[in-house]
């Protein structure tokens, strides 16, 4: 099962501005070192857009899996401990900033993520993790 992601209309408008602003100086300086700073930022600004649109869950039947643009996280069912509400501003797999925290305990993995319906999701974690602690 494949679920989208809640995302929040201000972290689109800072990629917006801050792809503007690189535009903006890249048309109006002529030095090429600055040139050079912009291009890569300009390709890492893509790479954000391409995080923010290509941003899901998929739920399958032995593990839970977070793709984030080019990056993937897996985390197996029977692994995940922990389901709580986290406020962490740390970089994840959520584009809002309030979030689930699902804690495993392999290494002490864990991820950060909002979908759209948390209710359906939660429902569907308390059937495959059984043994998980859910604190909402």
């Amino acid at each position: 099962m494949k679920i989208r992601v809640q995302k929040s209309i201000v972290i689109l408008f800072i990629l917006i501005s801050a792809t503007a602003v690189l535009i903006g100086s890249a048309m109006v300086v002529s030095d090429w070192l600055l040139l050079f700073i912009n291009i890569p930022a300009l390709v890492l600004m893509l790479i954000m857009f391409h995080a923010y649109f290509g941003c899901y869950y998929r739920l399958s039947e032995d593990q839970f899996v977070a793709y984030f643009g080019l990056f993937k996280t897996r985390i197996p069912y029977d692994q995940i401990k922990k389901i709580s509400i986290s406020d962490s501003l740390l970089a994840a797999h959520a584009l809002t900033f309030t979030r689930l925290a699902i804690v495993a305990d392999k290494e002490y993995l864990f991820s950060l993520i909002h979908p759209d319906d948390q209710e359906a999701f939660i429902k569907f974690m308390k059937e495959k993790c059984p043994n998980a602690e859910i604190d909402l």
